[in-house]
């Protein structure tokens, strides 16, 4: 009885351990690896250059708006140390469309990286009732963002144009 207690608490042991190993393998090579994401924070005179200038939403052009004066930019402010992020956006639910005429000036950035490598930005600036959450992701190359104010909500969803 002594043999039979001893071999099943090795059979026991045998399968825990190969259930382990085949666990470990799918996070460590032998199936799908472990990704890491982190965040930092960045300024914004250390925005990156590569994403500065004019922004076009699609939905602005489609409903007749076009032109210099409906595309979004996206600059360093000097004057004031920030990003300063600046155009015309589409008020949400009104039909039909409008815009809303949206100036945000980012101080700080926080970048999410996925592997070490970059895969969006997102910053916020509040100026007295306005709210603007403004998010780069870098996998459409889409710059989204989003004004709320007691009056209105606009929206911005575009492309680098320039």
């Amino acid at each position: 009885m002594r043999n039979i207690k001893t071999i099943f608490i090795l059979v026991l042991s045998l399968m825990l351990l190969l259930a382990v190993s085949c666990s470990n393998e799918d996070k460590t090579g032998g199936g799908e690896t472990e990704t890491t994401e982190t965040t930092v924070t960045i300024d914004a005179k250390d925005f990156p250059e590569g994403l500065k200038g004019r922004y076009k939403d699609d939905k602005l052009a489609s409903s007749g708006f076009s032109g210099y004066n409906f595309e979004t930019e996206v600059s360093y402010y000097e004057t004031t140390k920030t990003t300063k992020i600046e155009g015309s956006w589409l008020k949400d639910g009104v039909t039909p469309a409008d815009t809303y005429r949206c100036g945000a000036f980012i101080e700080k950035w926080k970048q999410t990286k996925k592997d070490g490598n970059p895969i969006k930005l997102e910053g916020e600036y509040v100026n007295g009732e306005e709210k603007y959450t403004i998010i780069y992701d870098y996998a459409s190359e889409t710059l989204i963002g989003t004004c709320v104010h007691p009056d209105v909500t606009a929206l911005f969803n575009g492309k680098k144009i320039n």
